[in-house]
């Protein structure tokens, strides 16, 4: 019986630890799922990239003095430029998700977005996995559940994030 535990408990560790790093998953036509770190990573230099952009224009919408009898037409002038700068940020990664399957930080991290079916992903695929983020982003540890690491926006697009070679 303890042996049986011992071999749980060391077929967990390596699930985990395959997820987190670069070990060999079986999977079709040779493909590794990316991992955890991998895509954190690519994240985290894309974010860099939009994250600037967000912070400059509510600097200059929050710095600007406004006469009070204007402050509604501003208000819907804030709403309305938050609003295009979400869908910039959306429009990043579905523009190089479906482009080349790569943002700039999954090239810079040797990552790409593909079709289960190992095809580039395409338009439909990437709006859903673009769309998704927000939901993926509370519930990232789904990612730990399955071989090939998908979020839940994989999951619903048909599409996971690979090692590009």
């Amino acid at each position: 019986m303890e042996q049986a535990t011992q071999e749980q408990y060391t077929k967990t560790t390596q699930d985990i630890l395959s997820t987190m790093v670069d070990l060999p998953v079986a999977s079709e036509n040779n493909l590794l799922p990316a991992s955890i770190i991998r895509r954190g990573a690519a994240f985290i230099v894309d974010m860099t990239i939009i994250l600037p952009l967000f912070m400059f224009f509510f600097l200059l919408l929050t710095t600007t003095p406004v006469p009070s009898e204007e402050r509604s037409s501003i208000m819907l002038f804030v709403v309305v430029t938050s609003t295009l700068l979400l869908l910039m940020s959306f429009g990043y990664f579905i523009y190089f998700d479906t482009y080349s399957g790569k943002t700039i930080g999954k090239r810079l991290l040797k990552i790409k977005v593909i079709s289960l079916d190992n095809r580039p992903c395409n338009l439909k695929q990437s709006i859903i996995r673009g769309f998704m983020r927000l939901v993926d982003i509370i519930l990232w540890p789904y990612v730990f559940t399955n071989a090939k690491r998908m979020r839940i926006g994989d999951k619903l697009a048909a599409t996971w994030v690979v090692k590009d070679k």
